[in-house]
């Protein structure tokens, strides 16, 4: 449901207030939303990590109840008031919604009624949290902050391990962590002890959350640049040459070949994950924009929400702007867009949803 899943039976950065918001709800709330025109409850797959998997598309290829025929019929079924406001995107893992507010209370919340499971405190985070293999994993936003690794089942900690600081939102990929942290570096842990594997340095704190696809984790950084390094040993594969003057806040997102990932400086740019060189980048015709968020990919298309509440579809291969489309004239894009079954689902601090078209970008 959050970040994309939507279902009938809901199973389910440093600067302006953190970039990888709550999908569709920047405010102290988690919302389920319910198909009005199904009557009996059925599950989708479950979206266990930021924008879905380790590639980071923010693709649910496994929704097949909600369609641009049929998504106009949701309606609210539940809600639930956090101790704080909620700057991350929610996991749902097996009829569980997890999610941490920044007051620093983690929360567990059954997906059907919203009635809380558990709700430990941690430290006030903005990192997205990562459900796997019954353990959930989640990064606290202060210089001081950890990594947390708590049973999914009862919230207790298992493991914390200080990294000086994260809004990166933890990827977890055969038995290791990944995560970007304000001391300049990418560390990687072993996912059940929490024990160092290595750490990269990079240029600048990294907010980015990574991607690791195929051995190799792709992260962006504060000071524009996007790196490759080995997902087994830290060692840096490329440095992409030209830097974003800006910088890069959403996580790549890793399809067709490709690496996608924006920056605050309003282009996107496709970059070949072999040498790290630029294949394309595209750039919004309105007025000082900024890509705040990540990119989603589906059906070849590559899609991105700007600062100004525009949307921008470029095709994948080419970066020729398939269409573009408007939230509101007020509605920023901080969340990510995410895609499901023909649908691309956006929030904006307009505080309203929206779903389009994602082939011809019509509401």
């Amino acid at each position: 449901m959050v970040e994309g899943i939507c279902r009938n039976r809901v199973s389910g950065p440093e600067r302006k207030m953190r970039k990888h918001l709550l999908f569709g709800f920047g405010a102290a709330a988690y919302l389920a939303l319910a198909c009005a025109a199904s009557g009996r409850a059925q599950e989708a797959g479950d979206w266990p990590q930021f924008r879905f998997d380790s590639a980071r598309s923010g693709l649910n290829s496994s929704e097949t109840i909600l369609s641009t025929s049929t998504v106009g019929g949701l309606k609210e079924i539940w809600s639930f008031t956090t101790d704080g406001i909620v700057a991350s995107s929610a996991a749902v893992v097996e009829n569980v919604v997890y999610v941490p507010s920044g007051n620093g209370t983690f929360y567990a919340l059954d997906a059907a009624t919203g009635a809380v499971i558990w709700k430990p405190k941690i430290v006030g985070s903005a990192s997205s949290p990562a459900v796997v293999n019954g353990v959930a994993y989640v990064g606290a936003g202060t210089d001081t902050g950890f990594v947390y690794a708590l049973n999914a089942a009862t919230g207790e900690t298992i493991w914390r391990k200080r990294t000086g600081g994260i809004d990166s939102s933890p990827t977890v990929s055969n038995g290791t962590l990944y995560v970007g942290t304000h001391k300049h570096s990418l560390i990687a842990l072993d996912a059940s002890t929490g024990h160092l594997v290595w750490s990269a340095a990079l240029d600048s704190s990294a907010t980015s959350s990574p991607a690791v696809v195929n051995g190799i984790v792709y992260v962006g950084s504060q000071g524009g640049f996007v790196y490759a390094l080995s997902a087994r040993t830290g060692r840096m594969k490329w440095k992409n040459s030209g830097a974003a003057p800006m910088p890069i806040f959403g996580a790549p997102a890793v399809a067709n070949g490709l690496v996608y990932i924006g920056a605050d400086d309003g282009v996107l740019r496709a970059i070949d994950p072999r040498t790290g060189k630029k294949v394309w980048s595209v750039a919004s015709d309105g007025e000082a924009p900024e890509i705040n968020s990540s990119a989603a990919v589906a059906q070849g298309i590559v899609y991105v929400g700007y600062n100004t509440g525009d949307l921008l579809a470029a095709n994948a291969k080419t970066g020729a702007v398939v269409w573009t489309a408007s939230t509101s004239q007020s509605g920023n894009i901080f969340p990510s867009p995410a895609a499901a079954n023909g649908v691309l689902y956006v929030a904006a601090d307009d505080n309203h949803l929206y779903a389009f078209d994602a082939l011809t970008g019509a509401q």
